[in-house]
């Protein structure tokens, strides 16, 4: 069970654009119940969440909690090298794919549902704040109603991000989203984020190239928060004060920078999470993701 379970975790680190249907089955077929499959996924996805928010602000952690010799043998360098997808031998690679999903030729949602005609309470009010802001249930919520308090907690923290919530305001986080679920190209987060910064009149040239940001007509302030979104998603072992200070340097507050890490480490966390459980487009989202799949 531990090493199915390592595997997973090495994939849905390295590259979670390959995760399939098969991983979770590896998983069940080794004696995981469900809802430890999706335990699984969601501590796996936190785990990115959690690690982006300690490299971003630069905690330190002291030698009093970690034996200096295993501390040291973890510590990254400029020079650590890069995973590649041959030394991740447990790779399963059978099942439904996301190109499947998205193409609507496999349905999608690779862990099971409760019966939503009895939605506990918990769920129940989440399920109608969706409905209220935005006329319907979004399919990533669906996939972690399994656990209602999950689902709960992950639902007030999207709002936070994606409905000006925080001091960057609504087309900021979109535009982080977007960037975020590119480099991981994660097709579900792609449609959602992307069909907002469409609908807020962003530029089409971001939106059929979000990764070529450099060259896009963005403020210096964007194009300051790309680059450290950029490099938290793929190195954030080596985001640095340097870089912090380039953010404060452009004009943002430490609340903005502060958010600018949160936002960043949510969607690195729930961009893996909807690979790993096959979450579908939602309606408001397929025509975005046709008309510029090739974005993805």
């Amino acid at each position: 069970m531990d090493r199915a379970l390592l595997a997973y975790s090495e994939k849905i680190t390295f590259f979670p654009e390959q995760l399939t249907s098969g991983d979770l089955k590896a998983l069940r077929e080794v004696g995981y119940p469900e809802k430890q499959v999706l335990d699984i996924v969601l501590v796996a996805g936190y785990r990115h969440y959690i690690t982006r928010i300690a490299n971003g602000i630069g905690i330190e952690i002291g030698t009093d909690r970690v034996e200096e010799s295993i501390l040291a043998q973890y510590t990254y360098s400029p020079d650590s090298p890069t995973k590649k997808a041959a030394e991740i031998r447990e790779l399963q690679g059978d099942g439904a794919t996301l190109g499947q999903v998205i193409s609507g030729t496999e349905p999608g949602l690779w862990v099971e549902r409760p019966d939503f005609s009895g939605l506990g309470e918990t769920l129940g009010r989440e399920f109608q704040e969706w409905e209220k802001r935005i006329g319907f249930v979004p399919n990533w919520l669906r996939a972690l109603s399994l656990h209602q308090e999950s689902a709960a907690a992950a639902g007030d923290f999207a709002r936070y991000c994606t409905f000006g919530g925080s001091p960057l305001g609504s087309p900021r986080e979109h535009l982080i989203g977007y960037l975020v679920a590119s480099l991981l190209r994660a097709p579900y987060f792609l449609g959602l984020h992307g069909s907002q910064l469409k609908e807020q009149g962003a530029s089409g040239v971001l939106l059929k190239n979000v990764q070529g940001w450099r060259n896009a007509e963005l403020s210096e302030q964007d194009q300051a928060i790309l680059e450290f979104v950029e490099q938290l998603t793929l190195d954030s072992h080596r985001v640095t004060q340097e870089k912090v200070d380039r953010l404060v340097a452009a004009g943002l507050s430490e609340s903005e920078v502060l958010d600018v890490v949160v936002l960043t480490s949510f969607f690195n966390c729930f961009c893996r999470v909807a690979n790993a459980l096959g979450v579908p487009l939602d309606p408001t989202s397929k025509s975005f993701f046709e008309e510029f799949t090739h974005a993805f």
